[in-house]
């Protein structure tokens, strides 16, 4: 497995792949949230340091998240049959993520790349695969807004992170491309190319990207046409990281959390 990835961190930056993958990001919501964190559409507005807040969500509901970014982790993605979507199986993928900071135009920004490669292994001749993800914020625990996706696709967003009366503007975009990929042996792996990039406050360090362990799913999005994906939504409802533990498709306990986009600016 280590022998490919350098074929495949070059190839992550090859964005002209197709694929008809899924990628999930929503999870059910809870009823005791907190209510510090509303989000908007609103353009970044000034932010104070994130320094001296004590407020941590992940702290205090006992989840681990790791303070680097890892050079790969593995967690269960999702693979089903083509010709009878209920016919799944969680199956493990290696997550590479590779991030990059670099000063944004707009004074007191800066911009943040994260470029995911998850390798599932799957037959290309009768299975598909998706992946489970999210990036929520490490003071409130709160999950920047999403929406399911099908194959290729990309949106733009953004939402203001309340921290202790304090907003932070975050803007934000994500894009997803699949494709199919040989092992050495000359097998088949499912390749998603996740890519997101953030504008935030120069100051603020909250990000955490999950990688969420998928058990099971009702795929109800994979029978979307990818014009029918396209025209959804962002959906704005307020998940948090502990509502992983609600979905009986994820499991929370195999999830991983890391931080990510305090490194220092190219």
């Amino acid at each position: 497995m280590k022998r490919i990835w350098s074929f495949f961190l070059t190839a992550a930056l090859i964005l002209s792949l197709a694929g008809c993958g899924g990628d999930s990001s929503s999870a059910p919501s809870s009823t005791s949230q907190p209510e510090s964190v509303p989000t908007s559409s609103s353009q970044p507005s000034e932010s104070v340091s994130t320094e001296e807040i004590t407020t941590n969500y992940f702290v205090e509901n006992e989840l681990t998240v790791l303070e680097e970014i890892p050079e790969e982790i593995t967690v269960n993605s999702l693979v089903f049959n083509l010709a009878d979507p209920q016919d799944q199986r969680p199956q493990a993928s290696i997550f590479k993520p590779v991030c990059t900071v670099e000063p944004s135009e707009e004074e007191g920004y800066k911009n943040v790349n994260l470029i995911l490669t998850i390798v599932v292994p799957a037959d290309k001749e009768t299975e598909e695969a998706m992946v489970a993800s999210g990036v929520y914020d490490l003071y409130t625990g709160r999950m920047l807004p999403a929406k399911s996706t099908v194959g290729d696709e990309a949106y733009a967003y953004s939402a203001t992170v309340e921290v202790d009366g304090v907003s932070y503007d975050i803007s934000y975009n994500k894009a997803l491309y699949w494709s199919w990929e040989n092992y050495t042996d000359g097998s088949k792996v499912r390749v998603c190319r996740q890519v997101w990039g953030l504008k935030v406050p120069e100051d603020y360090d909250g990000l955490v990207y999950a990688a969420i362990d998928v058990v099971s799913d009702p795929l109800s999005a994979l029978y979307e046409t990818e014009e029918e994906a396209e025209n959804k939504e962002v959906d704005e409802s307020e998940y948090y990281a502990m509502d992983i533990a609600e979905n009986e498709g994820r499991d929370l306990d195999y999830t991983v959390f890391f931080r990510f986009g305090n490194e220092e600016e190219a």
